[in-house]
């Protein structure tokens, strides 16, 4: 509801055309005012038949159909999230790999290699020692 409005008087004297514009504008606000409150009411009478009919589908659908479909939804973010842990698993070695660093895998895997060569050499040393060395003749 438009509630009535009246111009304050003014202490000071107002020019006639100056009230006249002050009172069709009052007037316009009335219109506007009455307007929206129409429009918001049409709004809220909208929002609660709509309301209404939502709750007439969902009663109308089986409570089976529903947990099937929660279901179904259920297993595909399972998979979803199996997928997403795989992606996040190899994220590391990747991310230190476009870094330029070795991984943990490769840092072992490149211990085991020296060792081995580590002990070829150590093999090879013990050979040469054991074998004389050819004295250089004098001319």
């Amino acid at each position: 509801m438009a509630r009535a409005r009246t111009v304050p008087t003014l202490p000071v004297p107002v020019p006639v055309k100056v009230r006249e514009r002050l009172v069709g504008a009052e007037r316009r606000l009335a219109l506007f005012e009455s307007e929206a409150q129409k429009l918001l009411t049409t709004l809220l009478e909208k929002g609660q038949q709509s309301r209404r009919e939502l709750a007439d589908i969902v009663a109308s659908v089986p409570r089976e159909e529903w947990e099937e479909k929660a279901g179904e939804l259920r297993e595909q973010a399972g998979e979803k999230v199996e997928v997403l842990r795989a992606r996040l698993h190899d994220l590391p070695e990747r991310a230190l790999g476009l870094a330029g660093v070795a991984t943990s895998t490769q840092l072992e895997q490149l211990t085991r290699e020296v060792a081995r060569l580590e002990r070829k050499i150590e093999k090879i040393s013990k050979a040469a020692a054991k074998r004389p060395r050819a004295t250089a003749k004098k001319s």
